[in-house]
């Protein structure tokens, strides 16, 4: 089990993160008074560091982002994803292939714009490798996802010039729990 006590200068801020955490982590958190000082206390029901460091830079974002806007992207910039995806097309549907997926075949189906992307980026095949980044500068070669609004409960359009393009929740999945406000991307030969 990794844990982290945390000591917020915004309880609403704070709280609020980790009800974000929620998305992408297994967790429990509750008060904690020592030394007469009041803490959070998040515990994760598996042991994995890399959750706790990414939940660890996500509450101090959350509790300077009233500060300070920028933060948001200096903590997307620690959360750097160049790793390649597959696509595969099965019966005229695009679905992204994620070993780890744990939820339905269905909620990989890439919709609302991806699959004509998708189209487009393999050639009308029937597969492609597109390599991720969400840096904040564009990598040589990449074209740039942009958000333009989450759409509540479960998903965020992103444009690509006019073309817009809807994105699930599975896009969480991917970028350690949240939808970037860029998506990077190139075909990968």
């Amino acid at each position: 089990m990794a844990q982290i006590k945390y000591k917020p200068r915004d309880w609403t801020s704070a709280i609020t993160a980790i009800d974000r955490m929620k998305d992408w982590s297994q967790l429990t958190y509750s008060e904690l008074n020592e030394d007469g000082e009041k803490y959070i206390l998040i515990n994760f029901s598996d042991y994995d560091v890399e959750e706790a460091f990414y939940a660890g830079m996500l509450l101090e974002f959350q509790d300077q982002s009233n500060n300070n806007n920028k933060k948001q992207e200096e903590m997307i910039d620690l959360r750097k994803n160049k790793d390649a995806y597959r696509f595969n097309k099965e019966d005229g549907k695009w679905y992204i292939d994620l070993p780890n997926w744990t939820g339905t075949k269905g909620e990989l189906q890439m919709v609302g714009g991806a699959d004509t992307l998708l189209d487009n980026l393999s050639n009308n095949g029937e597969t492609v490798t597109l390599e991720l980044s969400t840096d904040k500068e564009c990598p040589e070669g990449f074209e740039t996802l942009k958000k333009i609004v989450r759409t509540p409960p479960n998903g965020c359009l992103y444009h690509l010039g006019l073309s817009p393009v809807w994105l699930c929740d599975v896009t969480k999945f991917v970028f350690d729990g949240v939808f970037p406000k860029r998506i990077h991307f190139n075909v990968n030969q």
